[in-house]
């Protein structure tokens, strides 16, 4: 298995042409087994080849991903945002929208998980100022958002306040 995953990952980043038909190969050998079908959620989310952002959200919709399922959304969404900075800390924030946005569905639903995915977010200090305003706005936004819980709203506050 190791050694599967690991080609597929290479695949993944210098042979985006075969890399659909390996997804699915992949997917198609072990959909039953669901830690291995995180796994391939995993590398989808860490590609930095092509628009994984674009990738990320069709694989929102796949029929395996259900955000009721934390371990498949920390597969996915956590991943990306804390493994793949290249895609995450794109110049035009895209990859802040995207946090922001599964953040936001999930919050009523499991408000500790949200709370955890928003930590890449809360680190906006730590990027140049095009990215802090960006990072910023998506906290802001997520601040404003009607019933947040009180386990991210603490966080949220916390970051703002000296925004």
């Amino acid at each position: 298995m190791t050694d599967v995953v690991a080609a597929l990952a290479t695949a993944l980043e210098h042979y985006p042409s075969l890399s659909k038909q390996l997804l699915e190969e992949f997917y198609s050998n072990w959909n039953q087994d669901p830690q291995v079908l995180d796994k391939w959620f995993s590398l989808q989310a860490t590609a930095t080849a092509g628009d994984t952002i674009a990738s990320v959200r069709e694989l929102l919709q796949h029929p395996d991903f259900n955000l009721k399922t934390p371990n498949r959304v920390r597969s996915l969404v956590a991943v990306f945002a804390m493994a793949n900075l290249a895609q995450f800390h794109r110049a035009d924030g895209a990859g802040y929208v995207l946090l922001a946005d599964q953040i936001e569905a999930i919050d009523s639903m499991n408000p500790q998980l949200a709370s955890r995915l928003v930590v890449p977010l809360l680190r906006w200090r730590r990027f140049d100022e095009s990215r802090q305003d960006l990072m910023k706005a998506q906290l802001q936004r997520l601040q404003k958002m009607e019933g947040v819980s009180k386990d991210l709203g603490e966080q949220l506050g916390k970051s703002l306040k000296s925004a």
